[in-house]
């Protein structure tokens, strides 16, 4: 990852978030009109993975924003509440909050495009466009025989090396895989209807673009 403007943590929703900003003075671009983009990592992940795009957009007129989303690279865990779409988006909701952000975009990556769904759909007023790429409306449409494949455990094996090199749980791998696969099962469950409820541009101009595949 290029050098962060900031990296640290805050305490949100019961977790030690870690977050960081690359490219344009927050303040100053959120000034000149140009939202922040904030950087979604799929399931297991960090945000390193987002390394050659951070370095490709820093440069830019907007902030860049990357959060290791709780439980996951250097953000904590509270195993008091299960992992869910929902707790991730209020994480980044209230870091938003935090960082007196008004309105961001996303690039969400599999886990990080359900997150920025659930975002569209239950805070639509705070995004202007997300990117999706690799997510699903729906736990029935996963296929469970990826997790099966040489390149899925060629994944999980970097991703574990990943945890234990940086994360601040005092649980293990093993844990974290339990948990996280105890949400792929069960998790997301929206349908058409659901996202009905994110405005389009013919309703609202200011509704968020969501351009995904």
């Amino acid at each position: 990852m290029p050098a962060p403007n900031f990296s640290g943590t805050a305490r949100i929703n019961g977790v030690d978030l870690w977050y960081a900003t690359y490219g344009a003075d927050l303040h100053d671009s959120q000034s000149a009109g140009y939202s922040p983009v904030v950087f979604l990592h799929g399931g297991f992940a960090n945000s390193d993975y987002f390394a050659n795009q951070v370095n490709y957009l820093k440069d830019g007129p907007h902030t860049l924003i990357t959060i290791d989303s709780r439980a996951q690279g250097r953000s904590s865990d509270n195993v008091s509440r299960s992992l869910s779409y929902d707790a991730m988006t209020e994480d980044v909701v209230a870091l938003m909050d935090l960082l007196q952000v008004g309105r961001f975009s996303t690039v969400g990556w599999s886990d990080g495009s359900c997150i920025s769904f659930d975002l569209a759909m239950n805070y639509s007023s705070r995004i202007d466009r997300i990117f999706a790429f690799g997510g699903t409306y729906s736990y029935l449409n996963i296929n469970a025989t990826v997790m099966e494949t040489k390149t899925f455990q060629t994944y999980m094996d970097w991703v574990e090396e990943d945890f234990k090199r940086l994360s601040p749980s005092v649980g293990t791998f093993e844990d974290l895989e339990k948990r996280m696969l105890e949400m792929w099962y069960n998790e997301p469950v929206w349908n058409a209807k659901s996202f009905q409820k994110v405005p389009s541009r013919f309703d609202d101009p200011d509704a968020p673009i969501d351009k995904g595949d």
